[in-house]
Order: C-alpha cells, then structure tokens, then sequence
C-alpha cells in the first residue's frame, strides 16, 4: 500500500509519523515501515487532530502541554 501510496503522490513520507500502540506492561520492539530508501519515523508521542497522542494512548503528554503553554 505505501508502495502504490508513494507512486501516486498521495502521502509524502518524509512528514509521516507511526505510533505503534502498546499496553504498558508489554515490551516493545521497533517496526520498520517503509518504501525503497525512505521510512515512516516512529514516535512515541505525536499531534493528531490537536491532541497530544502516545503510545499508551493516554492523557499524560496532552495534559503537560496544556499546562505549559
């Protein structure tokens, strides 16, 4: 799909971020998303619809960066 997806000029992979969502107890391994020599950077935090998102999908990053600004 990120083939066809970069191919067709729908997504630019250089602005992309993945969060891989994990429950806290869990370990957590690295995926590598990607197409010929670019790939999809992942995050543990990111801003989604102006919503601080983790991957432990809680309110803790959103609510720190409401304090602070």
């Amino acid at each position: 799909m990120i083939k066809w997806l970069a191919g067709n000029s729908v997504i630019n992979l250089d602005d992309m971020k993945a969060v891989k969502f994990i429950i806290q107890n869990s370990s957590h391994s690295t995926v590598h998303n990607g197409y010929k020599e670019k790939y999809i950077e992942e995050t543990i935090n990111t801003q989604f619809l102006g919503l601080q998102v983790n991957n432990y999908i809680n309110w803790k990053n959103h609510v720190d960066k409401m304090i602070h600004s």
